[in-house]
Formats: C-alpha cells, sequence, structure tokens
C-alpha cells in the first residue's frame, strides 16, 4: 500500500510523492520491484532513496550490489542521468561519458 505524503514546500507549493506505507528497507524495496518491475511508485521510492544518500554512500552502496543486475543498472544510470555530478562507475565499472550533443533529454527542443 501506498500513502501520499508531503515531501517539501518552495514557493507556496506542496510536493507530495506516493511512498509505501508501512516504511520498508531498501531490500524489501528492491524484492518488491522485482515483482511487478513497471510499478512506477516504487520505482520512484526508490530513486528517491538513491538521490537522498551522499556520493560515497552511492559508491559505497553500488559496490556492494551485483552490478550485473538489470535492476540495479536502470536504477543507477536514472540517478546518473538525473544528476550529472554524481555520474560514477555504473556500467561495467566504468565512468559513462556525458551524453552526446543533440540528446534529447540534455537539450531544449527547438523552437
Amino acid at each position: 500500500a501506498y500513502e501520499l505524503r508531503l515531501l517539501q514546500t518552495s514557493a507556496s507549493t506542496g510536493y507530495f510523492a506516493a511512498v509505501p506505507e508501512p516504511e520498508c528497507s531498501w531490500e524489501t524495496a528492491l524484492a518488491y520491484l522485482r515483482e511487478p518491475p513497471l510499478d512506477e511508485f516504487m520505482h520512484r521510492h526508490l530513486l528517491r532513496y538513491l538521490a537522498g544518500l551522499d556520493h560515497g554512500q552511492q559508491k559505497r552502496l553500488f559496490c556492494c550490489l551485483d552490478a550485473s543486475d538489470p535492476l540495479i543498472r536502470v536504477l543507477f544510470a536514472e540517478l546518473a542521468v538525473l544528476d550529472k555530478t554524481r555520474q560514477f562507475e555504473i556500467v561495467g565499472r566504468r565512468s559513462i561519458p556525458p551524453p552526446r550533443k543533440g540528446f534529447p533529454l540534455t537539450d531544449p527542443a527547438p523552437r
């Protein structure tokens, strides 16, 4: 089950997210996401968890996990795309190069 929770407010606007209720551990959330892999709420919950860690914690966690696991690779690759300052050894223990010029997620649409 999920609960709609206020995460933060900014400029009189509230930002909400669906979070698991009751709270679950990283391992439990990862195991749950393997069952219905298209559960966007759990996927975003895990991304928020990773984004809340500092760079050192993220690296230590990644090194402790099975880097050949597609779910782990996807979560850390998305984290790197979301936060370019934290791109680090995600694919095959190599650094990911920055997106190429014209990559649709980084360049604004032509007007």
